[in-house]
């Protein structure tokens, strides 16, 4: 068997270094008693948590809950690409939030923008919209990338810039910065020529990758709202459910919903919702998380569903500066295998719950099958949280999904 959790059983690392088969009572009375001694020593600032973009809203809800309520830190972040907060904020800021286009709009499109990204390998139904929008409705599709995709064979206008220079280019566009010197690898006035085809063009909708980010999302929003129409926009990422998780505050800085952590209003109303208070002061993103576990500064970590010693090139001796890791996971990874304590999750096909498309738009997961010795996140999320003190009323996936709901 070489699927998932083939190799991998409930597991505790023994005094000889080597990790051995144990009970679910056993290893999560490891995680508990290792927790509660690093945070009497060393303080919540010393424990981190990194989450995923493989598990569903319901279990990411849960996870920022553990974390802020529950361990009392705000080091909580997962691997992302696309920065839908920043989106968010730009559209709130323009009052402008009904400008988030869904996947039926791309297929009804009469115009559509692709700044960055690669949407045939990386978001291949949204390429199949585009090209059906452009076959059967005539839309009109414009690009703006610094490398060749396989869409511009559907392009009226294709505008190649350097790597990296998409931002540059949207700053060009809206007229603040005139366009550097060797910005446009191909003729110097495609930017112009885009401009003026933008300004001929109606209800346009704005498709980004993760080159635009933070800034310049709202550069990117208040030019695209100055377009003819009804200009809508759809922000890339390059994982399953990073909307997902961004939407329900798998970040440092944010609460669910993108309420800043820094609004004593957002604050009081989770305190109120969960019956705790929150740290203030917003926590390490998970770069900076991966610099306190090699600098010794973070004790303990605890990953849920991600692999972030192959993602960060972290080497055997960064990981052993930890007193405590903790993973979660359907294979035997690379971070796994360095683990205290490994539990063994179970795959999207054998949990019910809720996802979020990168357009924004929730969809469900149906319990199909189920692996003996297994156990989803949001229980593994649970049982930690009431051995942990905190008895969480939650019995299922759709008790938690009323609660982020209302």
């Amino acid at each position: 068997d070489t699927g998932p959790n083939a190799d991998l059983k409930v597991g505790a690392t023994t005094k000889s270094g080597q990790q051995k088969t144990s009970t679910w009572d056993e290893a999560l009375g490891v995680v508990v008693d290792r927790l509660n001694g690093i945070i009497k020593e060393h303080g919540s600032a010393s424990v981190a948590v990194i989450g995923s973009n493989r598990t569903t809203n319901e279990e990411n809800y849960l996870l920022g809950r553990l974390a802020r309520t529950v361990l009392g830190t705000n080091n909580l972040d997962h691997h992302r690409t696309g920065d839908y907060a920043s989106l968010v904020r730009a559209l709130t800021k323009a009052e402008a939030t009904d400008r988030y286009a869904t996947i039926e709009n791309i297929f009804d499109a009469s115009s559509i923008l692709i700044v960055g990204n690669d949407p045939t390998h990386q978001h291949p139904l949204i390429a199949y919209q585009i090209r059906q929008a452009v076959r059967q409705h005539n839309a009109h599709l414009y690009l703006l990338n610094s490398q060749e995709l396989k869409l511009q064979r559907q392009a009226s206008v294709s505008v190649r810039v350097r790597a990296n220079g998409e931002a540059d280019a949207i700053r060009a566009l809206a007229g603040n910065h005139a366009p550097a010197e060797g910005l446009v690898t191909g003729n110097a006035g495609d930017l112009d020529a885009l401009r003026e085809r933008l300004h001929k063009e109606s209800d346009t909708i704005i498709i980004f990758g993760d080159e635009i980010r933070g800034k310049d999302i709202g550069e990117l929003v208040r030019w695209g709202l100055s377009l003819p129409g009804r200009t809508r926009f759809v922000a890339l990422s390059d994982y399953a459910n990073s909307r997902g998780a961004a939407d329900m505050g798998l970040m440092p800085d944010v609460l669910p919903g993108y309420q800043s952590l820094a609004d004593p209003a957002a604050r009081e109303h989770f305190e109120t919702l969960w019956q705790v208070r929150i740290a203030t002061e917003p926590g390490r993103d998970i770069r900076s998380i991966m610099e306190g576990v090699q600098s010794g500064e973070i004790k303990a970590l605890l990953v849920f569903g991600s692999n972030p010693v192959k993602t960060f090139n972290l080497a055997a001796e960064d990981l052993s500066k930890l007193d405590f890791l903790m993973v979660t996971e359907l294979f035997l990874t690379e971070t796994a295998a360095a683990a205290d304590v490994v539990l063994p999750a179970t795959s999207f096909a054998e949990k019910s719950g809720t996802v979020t498309n990168t357009c924004g738009q929730v969809q469900a997961l149906k319990k199909t099958m189920r692996k003996n010795g297994t156990r989803s996140d949001l229980e593994i999320l649970l049982a930690l949280a009431r051995l942990l003190g905190h008895k969480w009323n939650y019995r299922s996936a759709d008790d938690v999904l009323r609660e982020i709901v209302a």
